[in-house]
């Protein structure tokens, strides 16, 4: 199996460059950002080299005179703060479009410096975890914002049906749910080598990035601790005193911790909706989830964290979608995992592992319906048929989104 994927954030660098005189490519440890720049860009110069990440920090603008040549690519940037005031005055100069495309895995609106060198100068792209479509280098779905943007539910049952599904798909998705999407960990065959290679990268991405966000004396194997917490209570309302007791650190640590987990994107945090308040986290990739969970995430969860990981895909990866992700949760503790609002539209998603939608879960439907007028959901299984439940509601089978 081929490593090297067309990606879709391909299409959006290709536009912004035209327009800002920097790009970022933010992402996950082994994302594929390094691919990305040097298929894109006129030149490429890593700051993993130590000879190069010195003379960023200690030369900037030298390095910028050295390390320019039309679009030029610099890999891992956030290891040298030094050099984004230089960048702040090199475009203040040279305003053009298209000059550098920079990647980090480390947000940069996570550190002072940078967020304030580049504010209004940078256009940002995030990198996300291999879909199945772009694993089996299908086009990028467009079938969620159908069914928001249809006028009734009948007319998206029927535009979903016009629609020939892959067989490429299902091989995929099944290889998904043990090897997730990250190319530097999911390509590898041998389930042994690859948990030696996810290991690996969680030491560097807990023990040395994390640590760039927030510097903390905190022991590697206690970071550890919340990371394999957070992947064994992912979609669940976080609960401070469990983390707490699972962990030592204390209430203040933790948030700290789970700000820097955010920054080096090994989970996002999802605001709650309904009558709860609060937020809940997933793993940016299936693998690395697993991986820390240890088998304790069962079929359904897994499910819905593939579904979270696939369906975001489609509202990601397109300029000027305007979108926000949240869960829905009901004093009567009816739950909606994963919904998406876009142009003042909500779509609750609500994954069943049967052929229809029980009562328990049509009760969260209706919860969710009630409370949101111009809203709809998408009940979602492992099943072959589209079935229009109610006016608002639709069922689907997973392979139509992903």
């Amino acid at each position: 199996m081929p490593h090297i994927r067309q990606r879709y954030v391909t299409n959006l660098i290709e536009k912004a460059k035209l327009l800002s005189p920097i790009v970022g490519l933010l992402g996950h440890r082994q994302v594929g950002k390094t691919t990305v720049l040097e298929l894109l860009a006129n030149s490429y110069s890593t700051l993993d080299s130590k000879s190069l990440l010195d003379m960023a920090n200690k030369f900037p603008e030298e390095f910028l005179v050295n390390h320019h040549s039309g679009f030029q690519a610099i890999d891992e940037c956030q290891l040298a703060p030094a050099l984004f005031p230089a960048l702040k005055e090199w475009v203040r100069k040279k305003k053009q479009p298209g000059q550098f495309l920079l990647s980090g895995s480390v947000r940069f609106t996570s550190r002072k410096l940078i967020q304030e060198s580049l504010t209004g100068r940078i256009v940002n792209f995030e990198l996300l975890p291999l879909s199945v479509s772009e694993i089996a280098q299908l086009e990028l779905p467009q079938t969620l914002k159908m069914i928001m943007t249809k006028l009734t539910i009948e007319k998206a049952a029927s535009a979903l049906l016009s629609i020939e599904n892959s067989n490429k798909k299902k091989k995929e998705s099944h290889y998904y749910y043990d090897r997730g999407g990250l190319p530097g960990v999911c390509f590898i065959n041998d389930p042994r080598l690859r948990a030696l290679q996810i290991k690996e990268q969680l030491l560097t991405l807990l023990d040395r990035d994390v640590r760039l966000v927030y510097p903390t004396s905190v022991p590697y194997l206690q970071i550890l601790n919340l990371a394999q917490f957070m992947a064994r209570h992912q979609g669940e309302p976080l609960n401070y005193t469990k983390a707490k007791v699972a962990t030592g650190l204390s209430v203040s640590t933790i948030k700290k911790l789970l700000y820097a987990f955010e920054a080096v994107f090994l989970l996002r945090r999802l605001p709650i909706m309904g009558d709860l308040t609060g937020e809940i986290y997933y793993l940016e990739d299936q693998a690395e989830a697993n991986f820390l969970a240890d088998g304790q995430i069962d079929d359904h969860d897994q499910f819905i964290h593939f579904i979270y990981r696939n369906f975001r895909v489609q509202f990601y990866y397109k300029i000027g979608s305007n979108f926000r992700e949240f869960s829905f949760f009901s004093r009567a503790k009816i739950h909606i995992p994963y919904a998406i609002e876009e142009s003042g539209v909500k779509l609750g998603i609500l994954p069943i592992q049967e052929i229809l939608p029980s009562r328990q879960e049509r009760s969260a439907a209706s919860s969710f319906l009630k409370r949101f007028g111009n809203a709809k959901i998408l009940f979602v299984n492992r099943g072959q048929k589209v079935k229009v439940i109610n006016e608002r509601s639709l069922l689907a089978p997973v392979d139509y989104f992903i």
